[in-house]
């Protein structure tokens, strides 16, 4: 009975181990869109597109690096997408479409944009 007790201990230990080495896992591509917004109009919508490298560890979560900002407009049907603004470095912050009058609003930790 010990014996069996002992090889059971050993199955679990063996079990957690591999489960925490295939979590540490590799850098991988994402996006996520963040800050959309409509139009002053309702016919458009605006977004910010984040890209980034990321790498999870498992249970703590990941951790994330070169990040890059672009800006893309939509129809509000959601058929077909523009690029404003690509590769924007830094933190990206709120984002404010006014189509009527012609410009985006947007920025970073470090600065403001018009487009």
């Amino acid at each position: 009975m010990r014996g069996r007790q002992i090889d059971f201990r050993i199955a679990i230990l063996i079990i957690l181990s591999m489960i925490l080495i295939l979590s540490c896992g590799s850098w991988k591509k994402e996006e996520q869109i963040i800050s959309p917004i409509w139009s002053d109009d309702n016919s458009e919508i605006a977004y910010v597109l984040n890209r980034y490298d990321f790498k999870g560890h498992w249970p703590a979560g990941g951790e994330s690096k070169n990040h890059y900002f672009d800006i893309y407009r939509m129809d509000a049907d959601l058929s077909s997408k523009q690029l404003i603004a690509s590769d924007i470095r830094g933190q990206a912050g709120e984002l404010f479409f006014m189509k009527t009058q012609g410009y985006f609003i947007g920025g970073t930790r470090d600065k403001e944009f018009l487009w």
